[in-house]
């Protein structure tokens, strides 16, 4: 019978939600909001203990936005103590989007947010992406959700309009 290594202490000691938090990003998504067509991201932030969800829709990976979804989610959930994200080598073998989502991450405006708020940020180690898998693997399980949910809603909107298109006439 093979041994397992014990789970990091932070994933099993009792702490408050979101105190460990692990972030990443899914998209781009197509939205409609302005435009017909028009492209967002998902910050997906994981509770590390509990494995509650925070979603936050960004326009954009630019610095600005992250910043303005951590404080939303900050505003909601309270201050987590330590943040986790993938490594900078995962990143440059992905697409243009991830490269700029890590030069968002290592911004100096990100990195005084956190001195100031006392946030640790943490790297997984470079080449263990299962590392980060408590996190990682919510953005698979999440996707088809979401895409789910969207359907039946442009489902429901269209029936409820062709309901009142019926009645009008």
């Amino acid at each position: 019978m093979q041994i397992e290594a014990p789970l990091p202490s932070e994933r099993v000691v009792p702490s408050a939600p979101f105190t460990i938090t692990g972030i990443d990003f899914a998209g781009p998504v197509n939205i409609r909001c302005l435009k017909p067509r028009d492209t967002a991201y998902i910050a997906l932030f994981t509770c590390a203990t509990t494995r509650a969800l925070h979603i936050e829709l960004v326009s954009d990976l630019t610095t600005d936005k992250f910043l303005l979804a951590l404080h939303r989610f900050v505003g909601r959930r309270g201050l987590p103590n330590t943040i986790y994200t993938d490594n900078a080598t995962t990143f440059h073998a992905a697409n243009k989007e991830l490269i700029l989502l890590w030069q968002t991450l290592s911004s100096a405006k990100t990195q005084q947010y956190y001195a100031q708020n006392g946030i640790t940020w943490r790297f997984i180690a470079p080449r263990a992406a299962w590392w980060g898998g408590w996190w990682e693997r919510l953005i698979g399980d999440l996707t088809p959700l979401l895409l789910l949910i969207v359907s039946l809603l442009e489902e429901h909107i269209a029936a409820e309009l062709g309901w009142l298109r019926s009645e009008s006439v």
